[in-house]
């Protein structure tokens, strides 16, 4: 990559095509956004206890999955 902004422009792009194929085989939710992604990112309770953990990803699995 040329500059770090190239590569996360590039990363965007990525994120959003998983996103859409997530939403159209009917797993995600279609109102799913890359930015919702990044926020879950920076909340993520990495220093935390495996517990803890788990228990987010359950958390926020139930907002994002159709199925959840």
């Amino acid at each position: 990559y040329r500059t770090e902004r190239d590569a996360m422009v590039r990363m965007a792009g990525a994120l959003r095509r998983l996103l859409q194929q997530g939403a159209g085989s009917g797993d995600l939710r279609p109102d799913v956004e890359p930015a919702d992604i990044y926020l879950l990112m920076s909340t993520m309770p990495a220093d935390e206890p495996d517990e803890s953990r788990r228990r987010w990803a359950e958390t926020i699995s139930r907002g994002l999955l159709r199925t959840a």
